[in-house]
C-alpha cells in the first residue's frame, strides 16, 4: 500500500460497529481513521463546483473534458487534506468510515479506483433494533429516518428497509471490486477479534500483532460523530448479538421478512423466525 494512493473506505450503515471498526483501524501505528468525515458527501459538492468552473479556468469547455477535470481536482483536494491528516498523526495511510460513503459509490470508484474496500455487515434485526433504540434516545441522524417516514404505518418495516436497501448495495460493491473489497461480519469481528484482524490487517497487507487488541480502547481516538457508547466501552463484547430478537418481528410484513431472509442467506446468516 503505497502512501497516498491506496485510501481504505469502510462501507457501512449505521448501528452496524462501525465506530469499533473505526477504533481498530485507527488504532494500528499506520493508519489514522478520524471520526465521519462524510468524504463523499463533499466530494459530490466539489465536483459540482469544479465541473461547473471547468471552463472559466480554461480546463475546457467540453462537458466529458469538464467532468474528468473536475475528478481530478476533487481527487487532489480530498487526498491533500487526508493525506496532512495522516502525516500529522505520524502515519502513512487514512480510512474514512462514514454511513454515508456506501450512498456514493459510483463517485468513490471514480476518485479512487484503487482503493480498499471493507464491507461491514450485521443481521438485520439486531441493527434494526438498535437503531430504534437510538431513534428513541435521539442520538443524532443516521440516515435510516427517510425509510421510517416512508412506513410511518409500520416503522419497523421502515427499518427493514433501511436494512434492506444498504445491505443490496454492499453486496453489489462485493460483486463488482470481488479483487479489493473484504467483507467482514461485526458477529465475526466481536466473536472472533483475533481472526478478524488477522484477515482485516492481512488484506490490507499490514502487520499484525497480538498487541493490537488490547491497544484498540487505550489507543487516544478523535472524538467526533459515531457512536457514542463507544467512549466509555473498554473492550470487545458479544453482549449486543441477538438483541434485536426483543424487537417486534412478528410485526414485519412478509415480503420484507422474505427479502431480509434471501440477504440472510447470502451472508450466512439464519433466517428470521416468524416468532422473532
Amino acid at each position: 500500500m503505497t502512501e497516498g494512493s491506496s485510501p481504505i473506505f469502510v462501507l457501512c450503515y449505521a448501528r452496524s460497529g462501525s465506530t469499533l471498526m473505526r477504533y481498530v483501524l485507527d488504532a494500528h501505528p499506520e493508519i489514522v481513521c478520524p471520526p465521519e468525515l462524510h468524504l463523499l458527501l463533499a466530494a459530490k459538492q466539489l465536483t459540482w463546483v469544479f465541473e461547473h468552473t471547468a471552463e472559466v479556468s480554461g480546463a475546457s469547455n467540453q462537458p466529458a473534458d469538464a467532468k474528468a477535470y473536475a475528478i481530478d481536482r476533487v481527487r487532489e483536494t480530498v487526498s491533500s487534506i487526508m493525506d496532512e491528516h495522516a502525516a500529522s498523526a505520524g502515519k502513512r495511510a487514512w480510512a474514512e468510515k462514514s454511513v454515508s460513503s456506501v450512498d456514493h459509490i459510483e463517485l468513490l470508484q471514480k476518485l479512487y479506483p484503487h482503493a480498499r474496500l471493507i464491507c461491514l455487515h450485521r443481521q438485520a434485526h439486531d441493527v434494526m433494533a438498535s437503531c430504534a433504540q437510538a431513534a428513541q434516545q435521539r442520538q443524532g441522524i443516521f440516515g435510516f429516518e427517510p425509510f421510517v417516514a416512508a412506513a410511518m404505518s409500520n416503522p419497523v418495516d421502515g427499518l427493514a428497509d433501511y436494512w434492506i436497501d444498504k445491505t443490496r448495495r454492499l453486496l453489489d460493491v462485493e460483486k463488482r471490486s470481488i479483487d479489493r473489497c473484504l467483507r467482514i461480519r461485526y458477529e465475526n469481528l466481536v466473536g472472533d477479534p483475533g481472526n478478524s484482524l488477522d484477515r482485516l490487517f492481512g488484506y490490507l497487507e499490514l502487520p499484525n500483532s497480538p498487541a493490537m487488541l488490547d491497544s484498540i480502547f487505550s489507543t487516544p481516538h478523535v472524538v467526533g460523530p459515531g457512536d457514542s457508547k463507544i467512549l466509555t466501552t473498554t473492550g470487545i463484547h458479544t453482549d449486543s448479538i441477538g438483541h434485536g430478537k426483543r424487537l417486534a418481528i412478528d410485526t414485519l410484513s412478509a415480503d420484507r421478512r422474505e427479502q431480509i431472509n434471501a440477504l440472510h442467506a447470502q451472508l450466512g446468516y439464519s433466517s428470521l423466525a416468524h416468532d422473532g
